[in-house]
């Protein structure tokens, strides 16, 4: 027998010894499943955190997953050849979709109207460079703005209005920028599923500026036209119901009657005159010599102005070809130069002075006359337009003479500009295109 004390000694021994066993038992169970799960799972994780970051929207897709081969035929590999192909359907629906959205901003930018795009809420969502300049407003005040931002209530009103009857609504819009007026056509249509809507601004101010000039055209000529048909008229009368008339009282009225009918004549001719040039066909553009067009205006004017001094200076050996219509031309240079012998005291002294530059014709009609005020210097060439001087009022004409200067000039792709100081004479400059550059 054993003595109770070694006993339970060994006792306690074995009972130390089977716990530390089964401790080192549970932790070596506890590493070897560690090392399972974590090799395991390892693939979920690589799968998990490849997809965080387009979960998150961190990433526009998800990129690509790659298993170690032992992995890339199990049930995670499926997994991740599936996410794989998803990604590269994403990653090409994406750039479709941003190729798409990039040629739709290059035609809206390349447009010449304004494209305003609105959301359900009414703010602004697109605004092209145009619609911009249109309204003089930059497109980083107005992107993701209200309306309002566009500071003109009438477009406002009329995306509204499209929205609230769902049909597309047009109107006009008038504003003053940089001191001018400004014509715009608006068209505003609503978006499918009430998600907004689109207006387009078009600039119509040449348009709406065109039937202003028609209208005072119109109005203008009428006016030219009943002063002279009214003293005729008056006249005409005073010899019906006065036969007996003094001879010479009689011949004053009559020539009165012959004095206005020449100056309506000269209007109404100068009126064919403005219709005519609007259209030159490309059949009346000849080869002309200029040199020798102005030589010959210089001796029609001479011979109604004979104690003028009109001089040409220009180099012999050069040649002022261009393109033309000989007629127009021939009368355009003879409203210049004859205007600077009419506007001048006698004996009046007018130079023309013919230069090449920069591939152009530059033609200057100087004269040492009476001058223009400075006031009235950016007004001359519009029609009906005479200079407010007694003289020029003494001298007469239609108001039409520099407009119909300035339009054939135009129309031979030239550009004319005039300097002047009032009793100190005008420099008329003018360019035009030599021929092989028409």
């Amino acid at each position: 027998a054993f003595p109770l004390q070694y006993i339970e000694e060994v006792t306690k021994d074995f009972e130390f010894g089977f716990l530390g066993s089964a401790i080192a038992i549970l932790l070596l169970f506890s590493i070897m499943t560690w090392f399972i799960i974590n090799y395991l799972t390892r693939p979920i994780q690589q799968i998990i955190t490849a997809v965080k970051p387009y979960q998150e929207g961190v990433s526009p897709t998800i990129p690509q997953i790659y298993l170690k081969p032992e992995n890339r035929s199990d049930e995670f590999g499926k997994l991740a050849s599936t996410l794989n192909s998803l990604s590269v359907k994403i990653r090409s629906h994406i750039e479709s979709l941003t190729s798409e959205r990039n040629e739709k901003e290059a035609v809206l930018e390349s447009l010449v109207e304004g494209v305003i795009a609105v959301d359900n809420q009414n703010n602004i969502v697109f605004a092209n460079t145009m619609a911009c300049k249109l309204l003089n407003l930059k497109q980083s005040s107005i992107l993701n703005e209200p309306l309002e931002a566009l500071k003109q209530p009438k477009c406002a009103d009329l995306v509204r209005m499209c929205q609230s009857d769902e049909k597309v609504m047009t109107d006009t819009l008038e504003i003053k920028l940089h001191g001018d007026k400004r014509f715009f056509d608006l068209v505003a249509a609503p978006k499918k599923d009430a998600t907004g809507a689109i207006l387009v601004l078009q600039d119509k101010t040449e348009h709406y500026k065109l039937i202003e000039m028609r209208k005072d055209f119109v109005a203008n000529a009428s006016h030219e036209l009943k002063t002279p048909i009214t003293i005729i008229q008056g006249f005409a009368e005073a010899l019906h119901d006065n036969p007996d008339l003094p001879l010479e009282t009689s011949s004053e009225i009559t020539s009165k009657i012959v004095r206005n009918c020449i100056k309506m004549t000269m209007l109404i001719k100068d009126l064919l005159t403005l219709t005519d040039i609007e259209h030159i066909p490309e059949s009346r553009l000849l080869e002309t010599d200029l040199l020798d067009l102005i030589t010959t205006v210089k001796s029609t004017v001479q011979d109604a102005y004979p104690d003028a001094d009109i001089t040409i200076h220009a180099d012999p050996e050069e040649y002022y070809l261009l393109l033309a219509d000989p007629y127009l031309l021939e009368l355009a240079f003879n409203n210049l130069i004859e205007n600077a012998a009419k506007y001048s005291p006698p004996p009046a002294k007018v130079d023309v002075t013919l230069t090449t530059e920069n591939d152009r014709l530059r033609i200057e009609i100087a004269d040492q006359g009476y001058g223009i005020p400075k006031h009235e210097l950016e007004n001359i060439f519009q029609r009906f337009y005479r200079v407010d001087t007694s003289r020029a009022k003494k001298v007469g004409g239609s108001g039409l003479g520099l407009s119909i200067v300035e339009t054939i000039i135009a129309k031979h792709f030239g550009e004319i500009s005039v300097q002047s100081e009032e009793g100190k004479g005008s420099t008329f400059t003018v360019f035009l295109p030599t021929k092989r550059d028409v």
